[in-house]
């Protein structure tokens, strides 16, 4: 409807002030807005606090997370280090450490063993003492191949264990003379069955040759 006369200037004024004061005009928006991360050196303004919180919760994550490793890696070693130990040993330059005292149960020291080893062996052997020879002809090996051959061997090596880390360290015909004296010796303490006297006289007869550090 259009009026015949014309409002007032100050009504008009008054009127449209109430139409743009109705909901229907009052309307805000929010945009987000990325912003290069280089800023104004004369702006001084601080950034959003959520920018703060995120970086200290990244910061807290992460401490977090590094001595979770940390710990993991502890745990770990103390677990699996009797595994790691023997590795390690293997890959260290022969007669870089002092030879081992004993290796399961066995006393290595030159001065524990008869000037003679094989031909004391070979006397229990047909004196019927098998067990008492045999264990001197291993234990003479394992000696003459720590403390002559300087191959590294833990205390607690087993006889699978010597013959494992011996492989590369020493001659090769001195790792087939471990070979045999182990087997025989396997057979005797774990087997209980006597090896044929043959194979022990000619173990005795190979001693000095095949312990020897040339062919």
């Amino acid at each position: 409807m259009v009026l015949a006369t014309a409002l007032p200037a100050e009504s008009v004024a008054k009127t449209m002030g109430n139409v743009l004061a109705h909901e229907d005009f009052i309307r805000e928006k929010t945009y987000t807005l990325w912003v290069p991360k280089t800023r104004d050196a004369t702006n001084t303004e601080e950034p959003p606090a959520w920018e703060l919180e995120l970086g200290s919760g990244l910061a807290d994550v992460a401490r977090i997370v590094l001595w979770g490793l940390v710990a993991v890696a502890i745990v770990l070693f103390i677990v699996y280090h009797d595994r790691w130990l023997p590795s390690l040993r293997r890959g260290t330059r022969p007669g870089s450490g002092a030879p081992p005292r004993s290796v399961s149960g066995f006393d290595l020291r030159p001065e524990s063993l008869p000037e003679d080893v094989p031909g004391t062996a070979l006397a229990l052997w047909r004196t019927r003492q098998p067990r008492e020879a045999l264990s001197l002809l291993y234990r003479g090996c394992l000696s003459t191949l720590v403390n002559q051959h300087r191959l590294e061997l833990p205390e607690s090596a087993t006889e699978g264990d010597v013959l494992r880390l011996a492989q590369g360290q020493v001659p090769a015909h001195t790792g087939a003379f471990l070979d045999r004296t182990t087997r025989l010796w396997q057979t005797l303490a774990y087997a209980h069955m006597l090896p044929a006297d043959p194979e022990v006289t000619a173990l005795c007869q190979d001693w000095h040759q095949s312990l020897d550090e040339s062919p």
